[in-house]
């Protein structure tokens, strides 16, 4: 895998609706086991960006692949705003959007962290939301991670598109 190459995996629908209170709820979210994809690495070193389509109500988790390491990027339950979140090298930094995006509209979500800026950034709707620059020693800090990558975890609502790569705008 190239710093150039876009990172993809698909899940069985390319739009699926994710109710958490229905009986079927843990069949749908999607997961893919670290064991079985080459993404983990595509956070490694690399610049990385994670962009999304959702239509919530409430909100939850879009897509994760963290421990220590890794991302998330989700709907905080309390506010209804977006949030990312990025960890390297035992450091972690988190951007959270001040507008709620529960609103039952679509949102499109972009956050990415630039290494070579040494910022992680959230865009909402093609507009800047919030930046944090990244701790000391993040900007070359292994963010490889053995968590699953987990999408809809516990999030109601549409996910009309997903789509993780190592790149920054």
């Amino acid at each position: 895998v190239s710093a150039d190459d876009e990172i993809t995996h698909s899940v069985r629908r390319a739009s699926f609706t994710i109710d958490p209170s229905s009986a079927n709820a843990p069949e749908r979210s999607e997961s893919v086991a670290a064991s079985d994809a080459e993404w983990p690495q595509a956070v490694a070193r690399y610049n990385l960006s994670v962009e999304a389509i959702v239509k919530t109500s409430s909100g939850g988790l879009v897509v994760s692949a963290l421990d220590k390491n890794g991302f998330a990027l989700g709907i905080l339950a309390k506010g209804g705003v977006p949030a990312f979140r990025f960890a390297a090298g035992g450091n972690a930094v988190t951007v959270q959007g001040r507008t709620p995006v529960n609103d039952g509209k679509p949102h499109h979500l972009f956050a990415e962290v630039d290494r070579d800026a040494g910022f992680a950034v959230l865009y909402v709707d093609g507009r800047k939301a919030a930046s944090q620059r990244l701790t000391p020693g993040m900007k070359d800090a292994d963010a490889s991670t053995g968590a699953d990558l987990l999408v809809g975890k516990g999030f109601a609502g549409d996910i009309d598109f997903l789509r993780i790569a190592h790149s920054s705008l």
